[in-house]
């Protein structure tokens, strides 16, 4: 009689437990916060994570910070007062978010860095920023060698982010790997910007005072666009003319495929994918008891068809 009983105290217990665990699967929430939400590869990013959250009920919300460092910050305060379960962050300055992080954490919620990793976050899903700029790098020496071996010099624009710390490591990567592959590349012009129409901006200034330049790499679609709309207005299209973007955003895909565009690749980096594991990770922790850890993004160069035939 005894073991009858504990036995249908266990089955209970059991029954009990999995129904609480259901039930705060159920009452999640999940934010993730962006650098920015004027970007495309961020965007892929919440689709991702959106998409884990949709399959699992898990509710979700998605906001940019403006490169603002104070903005992010103050979400992050609002959110540990609204009790969300989990943030996803891509930090505009991984630095100043770590504070706010460990009062997260201590306050019960998950927090897992995005695109940049954050110190002490639960876990990560990120770029090697140097690496990712030795990728686009990698691309563009492909083109000169290809293209333009026989020109006495090529000049070069890259587009960067150097106004952010970390992801200037990007356009170092792009710089000495063009240095020290192509002896007869010149970078005339390195600058950075925040958009498409920046990059435009900045393109077009460069084609004024230097008609002659041939190859334009960016850190990002969302730059090569704009160098694109760039070299359009200044109907300086050409055979060898090279644009080169990272992330293969929809729309940096719109523009590989198109073979009247002088944008002739883009390095792919996963953004659906890593939202969605960033996404599975914050729940795996909250939910299954499992671990965080730190992933890192691959590089996929993804040409133009028939350019590298």
């Amino acid at each position: 009689m005894m073991r009858k009983l504990l036995a249908t105290a266990l089955i209970l217990a059991l029954t009990f437990s999995f129904a609480a665990i259901t039930a705060s699967a159920e009452d999640l929430t999940f934010v993730y916060s962006s650098a920015t939400a004027d970007n495309e590869y961020f965007a892929e990013v919440a689709e991702g994570a959106r998409a884990f959250c949709e399959e699992n009920g898990v509710a979700f919300n998605y906001v940019g910070a403006d490169y603002d460092a104070e903005m992010q910050y103050t979400q992050f305060e609002n959110w540990i007062a609204s009790g969300v379960n989990a943030i996803i962050c891509c930090p505009v300055d991984p630095t100043s978010i770590a504070e706010i992080t460990a009062k997260a954490q201590e306050a019960g919620l998950v927090v897992i860095g995005q695109a940049q990793a954050i110190e002490g976050a639960n876990g990560n899903s990120v770029v090697d920023d140097y690496a990712y700029g030795v990728a686009l790098g990698d691309a563009a020496v492909q083109w000169i060698n290809k293209y333009l071996a026989d020109e006495e010099a090529v000049e070069v624009v890259l587009l960067t982010l150097d106004h952010q710390e970390q992801v200037k490591l990007r356009g170092d990567g792009m710089e000495e790997t063009i240095k020290t592959k192509c002896p007869n590349a010149k970078i005339v012009y390195r600058q950075k910007a925040e958009s498409s129409e920046e990059g435009m901006k900045v393109v077009e200034t460069a084609l004024t005072s230097n008609p002659g330049i041939k190859v334009i790499a960016c850190v990002n679609d969302q730059l090569a666009k704009g160098a694109w709309e760039a070299v359009q207005n200044a109907g300086l299209m050409a055979d060898d003319m090279y644009i080169g973007g990272g992330d293969y955003t929809s729309d940096g895909k719109a523009l590989v495929q198109d073979p009247d565009t002088a944008v002739r690749v883009s390095v792919a980096i996963g953004p659906y994918d890593s939202g969605y594991q960033c996404a599975q990770m914050a729940y795996d922790i909250l939910v299954n008891g499992k671990e965080g850890y730190d992933s890192y993004f691959t590089f996929t160069p993804m040409w133009q068809p028939g350019v590298m035939d």
